[in-house]
């Protein structure tokens, strides 16, 4: 896998872990985060990957709006979707087609969502492409720093490095791509 594939795979999981919820009302809602500044590390097991940080300025609607638009596990694809509730936190299974290929993903959730959170994600693919491994294991350790830096607005993350995205551009460009392929 590309360290550009691995980034946005890291984005993707950075977003579902803040945005993992369900449409529909007889299904389980997580929580949801704390309004202001995440601090978010993600280690993925295998592969030599090193441990990638980042920071989330965030706030209700930012999340709500991840939740129902942006959420790597959207519906659409997804055969499968469960959440339950635990004694630590909550666990989400579910079962995705992209393309050829079957996801599956189990994640354990815990944490208070106010001072910090850990979602330990196990995804397989079958059928996947040569070049990526048919498992990945990834831990995602989430602490709230406090409000937002006075440069930033709800849905910046500041990468490793500097690098500082929206995660609302980023939507704006999707649908772009979408109109444009239509």
């Amino acid at each position: 896998m590309t360290r550009s594939a691995v980034w946005m795979s890291c984005l993707c999981v950075a977003v579902a872990a803040a945005s993992l919820s369900t449409t529909r009302a007889e299904e389980l809602d997580l929580p949801m985060r704390k309004a202001g500044l995440w601090d978010m590390k993600m280690r993925i097991t295998g592969g030599g990957i090193p441990t990638m940080s980042m920071q989330q300025c965030t706030d209700a609607a930012t999340d709500k709006d991840l939740r129902t638009i942006y959420s790597p596990l959207a519906k659409e694809t997804c055969d499968k979707r469960t959440v339950q509730k635990t004694a630590a936190g909550y666990t989400v299974d579910r079962v995705c087609k992209k393309g050829d290929d079957t996801i599956t993903t189990h994640i354990d959730i815990s944490g208070d969502y106010n001072t910090a959170y850990e979602a330990h994600l196990v995804t397989r693919t079958q059928d996947q492409a040569q070049d990526d491994p048919p498992e990945s294991d990834l831990t995602l350790d989430a602490k709230y720093v406090g409000p937002c830096k006075s440069d930033q607005q709800p849905g910046d993350i500041v990468m490793m490095g500097g690098m500082k995205i929206n995660l609302k551009d980023v939507l704006k460009l999707r649908a772009q791509q979408n109109d444009a392929s239509n």
